[in-house]
């Protein structure tokens, strides 16, 4: 069993939330490090890096505790490695976790907009 950090479309009550059926929410988090979030449509990602540091915030999300067959089903609905990739990021109260982040964030190429922060909190 692995811990499993997820914001947007996986949270539940949105129509992704399906996936974690089975598996144990533990409780909501927040990213000890600050990220940045843009949705384009209504889908939500998160990145690390760019260069406009007033929209960095802690991420706001859901903690589940997940087995392994579990994590392949959202591995394959993320396409991870390719569209977005798994990596560990620390909590504010439950460790460690997994966290899915966005790689190819270009400015240039993007229709979306940016979650400004609320009290440092990003949240979708």
């Amino acid at each position: 069993m692995q811990k499993l950090f997820v914001y947007g479309t996986l949270k539940r009550g949105y129509h992704n939330s399906f996936y974690l059926e089975g598996s144990k929410f533990i409780g909501e988090d927040f990213t000890i490090n600050k990220y940045f979030m843009a949705v384009s449509g209504y889908i939500p990602f998160v990145f690390e890096d760019w260069m406009e540091h007033e929209f960095k915030g802690f991420i706001k999300g859901e903690v589940y505790l997940v087995d392994g067959f579990t994590l392949k089903k959202i591995d394959r609905l993320e396409n991870h490695p390719y569209d977005y990739r798994r990596k560990k990021v620390k909590l504010k109260r439950f460790g460690e976790a997994w966290l899915y982040f966005y790689p190819h964030f270009s400015i240039k190429d993007y229709d979306g907009y940016l979650v400004q922060p609320n009290n440092g909190i990003i949240e979708f």
